[in-house]
Parts: structure tokens; C-alpha cells; sequence
């Protein structure tokens, strides 16, 4: 086996504090995503989801765009998941009407991350970000959402998985 050298090292830095972080791969190994939480230490949480490319030629995690920002519940925990091929990804968002999964593709020409082309899939309207599962298709145009043991404990009465086609 070989390392693939550090990719993400983050210090606390002034009113951030770093809760948890969740990460997960492209099938080859060569993109890799990942969902920050920030504690605001202000009763807020801050979502930060970034992408990652190996750089075979330099040894290094590159950026893949910019990252995505977003509201975060509190959760220590965000969940998080990548196409087989890296190119579309979705993770649990906080919406005014409760938890919501959006679905980002990679734009290779404009070298960005852009919302498909389908709203935000809303889920649940409460719980926590922490209280889902979420997994993508290989070809990233199925979505599938589950609620965790611990959504069924605080107060979800139903125990249901959702699978939602994606598509323009």
C-alpha cells in the first residue's frame, strides 16, 4: 500500500471550532469529497463541502472548484455522497423547510460545482442533518435517502427509504 499524502488539515482559528468531518470517494480513488462542520460558537454551524482531485504528477490532493457553503443544524456529522465518477455529489442541507438534498455536477469546461438542474429533494422537516443516510447511483442519477436509528429515536414514527431519479 501507499499513503496519498495529507488532504485536508484544518486549525481552529479565532470563533471556528471544527466539529466533524465526512469524506468519500469516487470508485478509482481519484476524486475525493468531503463535508466540514464548523461550530460558529454562536449557536450556529456552518456546512463546508469540498472536492478533491489526485494529482498523480505532483502527489497532492488538488481543489476541484470552489467549495459549497451551506447552513448546518448543529450535527457534528453531515452526510455526504459522490458519483462513481466523481462528477455529481449531494449531502443533507439545512432549508427553512426542514432537511433537504441538493445535487451538484461538476461543469469540467467551467471548472465548477452547479446545482442540477432539479430542485432540492426536501425530506424531512425535522431531525437532524446527522439523522439521514444518503447514497448516489454510480452514474449519479439515483438518489437514495434513509433515516438513521437515531432519527427513528427522536421522534420519526416512520422507517422509510426513499429513492428519487434524477433527471433534467
Amino acid at each position: 500500500s501507499r499513503g496519498l499524502g495529507d488532504v485536508y488539515k484544518r486549525q481552529e482559528s479565532g470563533s471556528n471550532v471544527y466539529k466533524g468531518i465526512t469524506a468519500v470517494y469516487s470508485s478509482d480513488g481519484a476524486v475525493m469529497a468531503t463535508a466540514t462542520v464548523v461550530d460558529n460558537l454562536n449557536g450556529t454551524t456552518t456546512v463546508i463541502v469540498e472536492v478533491f482531485s489526485w494529482d498523480a504528477d505532483n502527489s497532492i490532493w488538488a481543489n476541484r472548484g470552489s467549495p459549497i457553503v451551506q447552513n448546518g443544524d448543529g450535527s457534528s456529522e453531515v452526510p455526504l455522497a459522490l458519483s462513481s465518477d466523481g462528477s455529481s455529489l449531494t449531502f443533507a442541507a439545512v432549508a427553512v423547510t426542514g432537511i433537504t438534498f441538493p445535487v451538484y455536477d461538476w461543469n469540467a469546461e467551467q471548472s465548477q460545482w452547479e446545482p442540477a438542474a432539479i430542485e432540492p429533494f426536501p425530506f424531512a422537516t425535522s431531525g437532524a442533518q446527522s439523522d439521514y443516510r444518503v447514497t448516489l447511483s454510480s452514474d449519479g442519477i439515483v438518489l437514495t435517502v434513509a433515516p438513521t436509528a437515531r432519527a427513528l429515536i427522536n421522534g420519526s414514527n416512520s422507517l422509510s427509504l426513499s429513492l428519487i431519479h434524477i433527471s433534467e
